[in-house]
């Protein structure tokens, strides 16, 4: 698993249209080049998370094609020159067992929901493997801003199902229960924030 934030802290990655394409070109290009298997993942206005498998031991690779490819077309698309992303290294963990790698599915998911700006997983409007299932790709044209013409016109952001989680789970089973854990957990997220007297800001 993987974190990276922005510069600062600053929301340099909000989810408009623009950055979405961009963001996941990007994060499909270095999984295609680095042989990294994405379970899930997410990006929020000041970071990103991925959980994923590294068969080839290549995540540096991985971080170091998404990341900067993400800040140089965000750069272009705003016209700036400014860091993008926090000189500190990447955060990564390696998850050590099925139960950890399923709370890690979970609390990427919900990373819109923790932060109060959404009451479910699936309302954040900006990057994340919440619609995705597993093996079927999402196809993300090149963004018309600062990709090289000789890069791919389309590639495809996939999602792969996590090794030993639930093997008593189909597929279609598994990425069911996923999601349903998740809405449960954001219940008790949205519980928890709601007793601190805090409300949720909304995707606008």
């Amino acid at each position: 698993m993987s974190q990276k934030r922005t510069f600062r802290g600053e929301f340099r990655l909000p989810p408009t249209r623009e950055l979405t394409q961009i963001l996941e070109y990007a994060l499909a290009y270095a999984a295609q080049q680095s042989g990294v298997l994405l379970h899930e993942f997410f990006v929020i206005s000041n970071h990103d998370h991925e959980v994923f498998t590294d068969p080839e031991a290549r995540a540096p690779e991985f971080w170091q094609i998404f990341h900067a490819l993400a800040a140089r077309a965000i750069n272009a698309h705003f016209d700036e020159g400014d860091s993008l992303w926090s000189t500190l290294p990447v955060n990564s963990q390696v998850l050590q067992s099925p139960s950890v790698v399923w709370d890690k599915l979970l609390y990427t998911l919900n990373q819109s929901v923790d932060a109060a700006i959404t009451h479910y997983p699936g309302q954040w409007e900006g990057v994340t493997s919440w619609k995705l299932e597993y093996g079927v790709p999402k196809v993300v044209k090149r963004p018309a801003v600062f990709f090289d013409s000789r890069m791919p016109e389309t590639i495809e952001l996939m999602i792969h199902r996590p090794a030993d989680v639930r093997p008593d789970l189909d597929d279609v089973e598994l990425r069911a229960a996923v999601r349903a854990a998740a809405q449960h957990q954001a219940g008790d997220i949205r519980r928890e924030i709601q007793s601190q007297g805090r409300g949720f800001i909304g995707m606008e």
